[in-house]
């Protein structure tokens, strides 16, 4: 695992980070989290990504159990958490409005055009040996700008899967950059 930099701060976050925004209190426990989790700080993760809103404050108590039962030396882990103005009933909640489910993503998803393009992709992701996710993932890793990419699972073995995205990043030359762009659009 690699460490960069966030922003111009002296803490550094794992390239890949650990994230419990769609899985946390709908489909796992505590048991689960903490298996999830225990994969990612074995692969080298240390940044770990929570919000108030995720599960309704649940997500946030689930790992905090599970950092306390794993017990692992407090500098070896970063927590993140964002809050909205808290989870109390007459407390504007706009934001949750739109993120009920995933509507809000199905104009963008179901896009026909953004469809062929990710389809395009999948040649590409065979010749480099990996998954469309491990794809995508090592793609948001070429940025120079991003101190860390949020992953999220639901098995250790997706943990394990997304943290092979490592392996892709140095096979992402000028040359396949290139053909990424080509196909999704980006000009030139």
């Amino acid at each position: 695992m690699n460490y960069r930099r966030l922003g111009n701060s002296g803490l550094k976050l794992s390239e890949l980070s650990f994230g419990s925004w769609v899985t946390y209190g709908a489909q796992l426990g505590d048991d689960s989290a903490r298996e999830c989790m225990a994969a990612a700080h074995d692969a080298g993760v240390n940044f770990f990504d929570n919000a108030e809103v995720y599960a309704k404050g649940k997500s946030e108590i689930i790992m905090g159990n599970v950092l306390k039962k794993l017990g692992w030396r407090r500098e070896s882990y970063v927590v993140s958490t964002k809050f909205f103005w808290g989870l109390n009933d007459g407390i504007p909640k706009d934001s949750r409005a739109t993120l009920k489910g995933y509507a809000w993503l199905a104009e963008s998803v179901l896009d026909p055009v953004k469809l062929k393009q990710v389809r395009s992709l999948a040649p590409l992701a065979a010749d480099l040996g990996c998954t469309m996710a491990q794809l995508a993932l090592a793609w948001c890793l070429k940025n120079p700008n991003v101190s860390s990419v949020i992953t999220g699972a639901s098995r250790p073995s997706q943990v394990i899967e997304n943290m092979k995205a490592l392996d892709v990043v140095p096979n992402l030359g000028t040359d396949v950059m290139s053909k990424i762009d080509a196909i999704i659009g980006v000009p030139a």
